[in-house]
């Protein structure tokens, strides 16, 4: 008896998997999922003023709350509640994940949903709609995780756009947390500081969670969808942490979307180190104009996928759109292939991060290599990989190099990739020079007299450096080279544009260097 409950309830599964699964084709994973929201207090950050306008004391708690939601690995038998596409639609005004939600807001959340997928696709069956909500997904509310460690995906939370990804992911073996952002507008002028407040987020969430789950640390992603999309990107480029970064369908290179992430300067092309998967719709990529940027973006491995299926919706990158095709029914003529280019994209994304976080080498081949795979046309989809530059190193990467391979081939790899890259603070001759005088106050004068070579080489006009280097040759008792150094530096404050009073402050210090030979 026990053995035909099981081979029922196994039957029962695979049915809701297939024949009304809004998951699709999408291969589930072998982890079952687990999830949660959690709401903790960042209290360096205060999200108001103790006064009001009307200058009256404000006596609520104004610290700042960071409430994400997770999906994880949980632990094989896990018994609890599935969620369903109706918890999901609401689960973002919740501050923990068995909160009890006012009838009038849950009601208000679902006709809200109903009004866009009309707006986006068409007129919305009733009773077709109530039944996708109660759609049991593959998730179980605030289960025990497994025991295993598993990379980490964050992003900022778009409410229910990501449900199905987020779960897909989690079922192949990834923790993914999304940061609820504020649900309150912003002008283009205040998107700097948005996006700066996700990042804080992002990177206390990271904190948090490394605290609470089995995550490995080394290997943490991050992505988004839509305008959800743009915080990763900035947070990739001033972090260490994350390790890959993918976006689908945010319009990161598009006028007007453009100028708002690129108005602070969190933004730096140079900066971009990780392997970047930038997904669009052939039709709205049309309308990237500074997807140059994306070229420009040098020193990471780029990765550029392009659904061909024309007249794709933006929605259909997200759970809008796949459900409208394999829940709702509609899309008419095009739903099979609409609904397998979201299934792509979920496909690559999967792809992108087990190769880059979990080093899997049939990942790997399925991202070099365009596979063929049995239920997609070839023409859905085109790949675009860009190779990474090699980037000369920042001051903290160049001193790290003389440490481990000493200061002669530091600087033979620094001048090879010099040819390359401009943007590396070490050009600065100040900062060279400030790295020198390091190393001759921890008496390391060879190293000292090699750094200031290599400034006088890439500034040879300016005097001061000069002057550093003689300094240097003298303490190394180098005669004959300082002599030359002597030389030259008298010869480089003759033809600066130094004030006079300088450039005579400036012969006497060397004169006196030379008399120390």
């Amino acid at each position: 008896m026990r053995f035909s409950l099981a081979c029922l309830f196994f039957f029962l599964i695979a049915f809701q998997l297939t024949a009304q699964s809004p998951f699709g084709k999408l291969p589930i994973g072998k982890y079952p999922v687990g999830f949660k929201v959690v709401t903790f207090e960042d209290g360096t950050r205060l999200t108001a003023r103790d006064r009001d306008l009307l200058n009256q004391e404000d006596n609520t708690s104004t610290i700042r709350k960071i409430s994400i939601h997770i999906w994880y690995p949980s632990e094989q038998n896990s018994r609890g509640p599935l969620m369903t596409l109706s918890d999901y639609c609401v689960s973002s005004l919740m501050d923990e994940t068995n909160q009890l939600l006012d009838p009038g807001r849950v009601s208000g959340r679902l006709n809200s949903l109903r009004d866009q997928l009309k707006n986006f696709f068409g007129e919305v069956d009733e009773k077709s709609f109530q039944a996708a909500m109660a759609t049991q997904m593959i998730a179980r509310k605030n289960v025990k995780p497994s025991g295993d460690k598993f990379p980490l995906l964050i992003g900022m939370l778009r409410p229910f756009s990501t449900t199905i990804t987020n779960e897909f992911l989690a079922s192949h073996g990834f923790i993914v947390v999304m940061v609820r952002s504020s649900d309150l507008p912003v002008s283009l002028k205040e998107l700097p500081i948005r996006y700066f407040d996700d990042i804080q987020d992002m990177r206390l969430t990271v904190q948090f969670v490394l605290r609470s789950l089995n995550i490995n640390e080394r290997a943490v992603g991050t992505f988004g969808f839509s305008g959800s999309g743009f915080s990763q990107l900035l947070y990739s480029m001033s972090d260490f942490r994350p390790k890959a970064v993918a976006d689908l369908e945010s319009g990161l290179f598009m006028e007007g979307l453009w100028q708002g992430l690129t108005a602070s300067n969190l933004y730096d092309v140079n900066k971009l180190r990780i392997p970047f998967l930038h997904m669009f719709s052939r039709d709205l990529s049309k309308r990237e104009i500074y997807l140059n940027d994306f070229e420009r973006t040098r020193f990471s491995t780029r990765y550029q996928l392009v659904l061909n299926q024309p007249g794709l919706h933006h929605w259909d990158f997200a759970t809008e759109g796949m459900i409208s095709c394999t829940l709702l029914k509609m899309r008419g003529a095009e739903r099979d292939n609409i609904q397998s280019s979201f299934e792509l994209a979920n496909l690559y994304l999967l792809n992108f991060f087990k190769d880059q976080l979990k080093h899997d080498k049939d990942a790997a081949t399925f991202l070099h290599q365009k596979p063929v795979l049995k239920n997609y046309q070839d023409s859905l989809w085109s790949i675009r990989i860009i190779p990474a530059s090699l980037p000369a190193p920042n001051a903290v990467e160049f001193t790290k190099l003389v440490d481990k391979v000493g200061v002669d081939e530091a600087i033979r790899i620094l001048e090879s990739r010099l040819a390359n890259d401009s943007s590396t603070n070490i050009l600065e001759g100040f900062i060279l020079n400030r790295i020198g005088y390091n190393y001759m106050e921890k008496q390391m004068n060879k190293e000292a007299v090699a750094v200031f070579k290599l400034n006088t080489k890439l500034h040879p006009a300016e005097p001061n450096w000069e002057d550093s280097l003689l300094e240097a040759l003298v303490a190394e008792g180098k005669n004959d080279e300082a002599k030359q150094s002597y030389n030259s530096l008298l010869d480089k404050i003759e033809k600066s544009n130094l004030p006079a009073n300088t450039k005579e402050n400036m012969r006497k210090h060397a004169n006196e260097l030379i008399q120390k030979r």
